[in-house]
């Protein structure tokens, strides 16, 4: 490349790369720009970046949909566990959550198995695999669909194998 551009050439291909990742990227897939909004929980505003606590600027997120009324902590992330899967609620809490989405609520992640991208704490679809298949609503409820959803999976002999970060249970 360099023989053939020499330097000049090489230096304008990577500013012009540089120009396409800071706006948003180039998708071949069909259906890039299409992805649907998620809905946002009850109350609060949407459009919060909640005093700059969370990063809305990602390419098809532009909604605060896991924290809208801006009231996440991890605290109240904790209590909720040890209420929801008092069994369950430390495994959660330090193994699965930090490395799913590192405690943020509104972690989108696009590369995921699900076509639709993995949402919110637990990293979840958006229906995909059944009514508690989504991270796509408010933190609270992120919550009761992950135990939800790993409960089924339980009862159906096949545990936390949803989640990657939980390997050490498979």
């Amino acid at each position: 490349m360099f023989r053939t551009y020499g330097y000049a050439g090489v230096f304008l291909f990577m500013l012009i790369a540089f120009a396409v990742i800071l706006n948003g990227g180039i998708s071949l897939d069909e259906n890039a720009g299409n992805t649907p909004t998620p809905t946002p929980g009850n109350g609060g505003n949407p459009a919060s970046s909640c005093g700059g606590k969370y990063n809305l600027s990602y390419p098809f997120q532009h909604l605060n949909f896991g924290d809208p009324a801006c009231n996440f902590t991890k605290s109240d992330l904790y209590t909720l566990l040890k209420q929801t899967d008092p069994a369950n609620a430390d495994y959660w809490f330090f193994t699965v959550i930090p490395c799913e989405s590192g405690y943020d609520p509104d972690a989108i992640n696009p590369n995921s198995p699900d076509p639709s991208g993995a949402w919110g704490l637990y990293q979840m679809g958006r229906g995909k695999n059944g009514q508690y298949d989504h991270g796509d609503v408010i933190w609270q409820t992120q919550t009761s669909n992950a135990v939800n959803y790993n409960n089924n999976l339980i009862a159906n002999g096949i545990g936390w194998r949803y989640w990657a970060c939980a390997s050490s249970r498979w």
